[in-house]
């Protein structure tokens, strides 16, 4: 029995370690494919602002967000449709509202990313080169 287990305990080490190793890796691949596709949105959004009015980036965006619906918790999904409606040709919203609907969909996806943060609302500021 005592050789027994001097096989089976390394083994079952060997095992728990690599279990281990590959969760982590999953874990790091589906982080790093948020952060990809959260580039995503952030490089596209411009594409909504009144200077810019980019067709190709809105519908980056929009496209971005489609995608979203398979990784993303609620609060992404939710935070961003309420950007859309704020920017849709022909929505009434103030550009205070607009801009309060993308730092709301900008924090959203800060917390997926990282999870708690200091960060708020009152921290966001949105910058164009004029």
């Amino acid at each position: 029995m005592g050789e027994w287990l001097k096989i089976i305990i390394p083994l079952a080490v060997a095992i728990v370690v690599w279990s281990l190793n590959e969760y982590a890796k999953l874990k790091w691949e589906k982080h790093k494919q948020k952060e990809d596709r959260y580039k995503g949105f952030l490089e596209s959004v411009s594409g909504f602002y009144v200077c810019a009015q980019d067709t190709r980036q809105k519908e980056r965006f929009i496209q971005e967000l489609r995608l979203a619906w398979l990784y993303c918790p609620d609060e992404v999904i939710k935070t961003g449709n309420t950007f859309l409606d704020a920017v849709t040709t022909g929505a009434e919203t103030s550009d205070a509202d607009k801009e309060q609907a993308l730092a709301n969909f900008e924090l959203a996806l800060r917390r997926d990313l990282y999870g708690k943060t200091k960060l708020t609302i009152r921290d966001f500021r949105s910058f164009r080169s004029t």
